[in-house]
């Protein structure tokens, strides 16, 4: 009787460990849109056209639709503090402080300044903000006073940084503490996101998980350079098509969801275009005949092993868009920076992953006929008070985690090596196919219940 007792009880503790697990998720996902015909603007009128990335967040509650920066580590947030009505009445939506009950100022209101470098002014606030279950308790985030006309002119209604500073985390400033930080310690894979956009749809944005469906062949990481800022990793050499490989000086490259277009070299880029007959245009970009497309691919080798393997049809609009029928363009940039961004068309053709606790970031070709079945895009949506997750007719899910504090953030000094195959974890799915954020039983939680369970059938 009393080992029959000690059983109940060790189940009994048992299934309360896993009921909190499921109230908990440790993965999520979040449909990402990007904004190729944007939002209703306030006035009701169509948003402008552009290459942002959209996901819905609610700050206090409030539901805001933002775009992810993964250049920067700023989250900056049109509010009504800003008195210029001409300005902020074509935004989709606004922020009101006064009617969060979270909310308060991280310093004196009139402590106003240039936020990040975004034509415009803002005050440091405080705030729980919230996407897909997931919630970062007590963030610092800039809450606009001014904004200047086409700040947000995409149909977003503020920029939400995923970027991330040199360095360990623990040294850096309260607004410099992301999303992704601030809710990353306790998911499955700690402080991991991954990014599967398309060019013409919606995608989805996952925490915690890699989706095995996302993607096809291996996933090549690439190690960060833990003491620069950005999601960075090195190049050393090139080719052109089937070309000969070319070693070069290395450079660094930036995954950038702010950015349109992949910047690189003029070293390399002049050549690229040279190959097909092209020329410089306006800016930094170049020319080519329309019976070129598509381009060639593009390869480029990383530091540490791997390669990079960028497909042509992604380096250049097609001749049915922004050419003469005779002209095309390209969407590989000549620029001469210390670091190159991987932007809009490096995402449109790569499942990437960011992945800060092994200091590298991934990338695999992505499934080009889109979403595989049983992975369909999400229908995700905030409740009022922005912490629960709607994942399909037949269910839902909700959780909040808070902020874990410095937990065991300091910058990693290793990284896997660069070229390997994930078999990381899929999501859940309902019956009709649509992503569930939900808690999994370790294998630790399956042995002692297995263990517990046979104890009490020979009782």
């Amino acid at each position: 009787m009393i080992m029959h007792a000690l059983s109940l009880v060790g189940l009994g503790l048992l299934a309360s460990t896993i009921e909190c697990t499921g109230e908990v998720p440790k993965r999520f996902s979040v449909p990402a849109r990007r904004q190729k015909e944007g939002l209703r603007r306030r006035d009701g009128n169509e948003a402008t056209a552009t290459e942002h990335v959209v996901v819905d967040f609610a700050f206090g509650g409030q539901l805001i639709p933002m775009s992810i920066d993964s250049g920067s580590s700023f989250t900056l947030v049109a509010s009504t503090l800003d008195i210029n009505k001409q300005e902020i009445e074509v935004l989709p939506a606004l922020f009101n402080p006064n009617t969060s009950s979270t909310y308060h100022d991280e310093n004196d209101p009139s402590d106003a300044y240039d936020c990040s470098g975004n034509s415009a002014t803002c005050v440091m606030g405080v705030d729980d903000v919230a996407t897909a279950g997931l919630t970062a308790t007590g963030m610092s985030f800039g809450v606009a006073s001014h904004v200047e006309n086409g700040v947000f002119a995409s149909g977003q209604a503020g920029s939400i940084g995923f970027g991330r500073q040199s360095g360990d985390p623990t040294t850096w400033m309260p607004r410099d503490q992301t999303f992704w930080l601030n809710t990353g310690a306790n998911l499955d894979l700690p402080y991991l996101f991954a990014i599967d956009l398309y060019e013409n749809k919606n995608g989805t944005f996952d925490f915690g998980f890699i989706d095995t469906n996302r993607y096809t062949g291996d996933i090549t990481y690439g190690s960060m350079d833990t003491s620069m800022t950005n999601w960075n990793f090195n190049f050393t050499a090139f080719n052109i098509g089937t070309g000969t490989s070319q070693t070069v000086d290395t450079f660094t490259g930036i995954v950038d969801t702010g950015g349109p277009n992949i910047g690189l070299p003029s070293y390399i880029v002049n050549p690229y275009f040279d190959s097909i007959g092209g020329s410089p245009s306006s800016g930094n970009s170049h020319t080519f005949p329309c019976s070129a497309y598509p381009p060639p691919d593009l390869t480029l080798n990383l530091q540490d092993g791997g390669q990079l393997v960028l497909n042509g049809s992604f380096l250049a609009y097609p001749p049915d868009q922004y050419s003469s029928g005779e002209t095309c363009y390209g969407r590989l940039d000549d620029s001469e920076q210390t670091a190159y961004n991987l932007g809009a068309s490096f995402f449109d053709q790569k499942f990437v992953i960011f992945d800060h606790a092994n200091a590298r970031v991934g990338f695999a070709d992505k499934r080009q006929d889109g979403q595989p079945q049983g992975v369909q895009a999400t229908s995700t949506t905030l409740s009022s008070t922005g912490t629960a997750m709607t994942v399909a007719s037949t269910g839902s899910a909700s959780a909040t985690q808070t902020p874990s504090g410095t937990g065991s953030l300091t910058s990693p000094t290793s990284s896997p090596s660069a070229s390997t195959t994930s078999t990381g974890p899929t999501s859940a799915t309902t019956s009709s196919g649509a992503i569930q954020a939900r808690g999994v039983w370790n294998p630790s939680e399956m042995f002692i219940f297995y263990l517990l369970a046979s104890v009490l059938y020979y009782i």
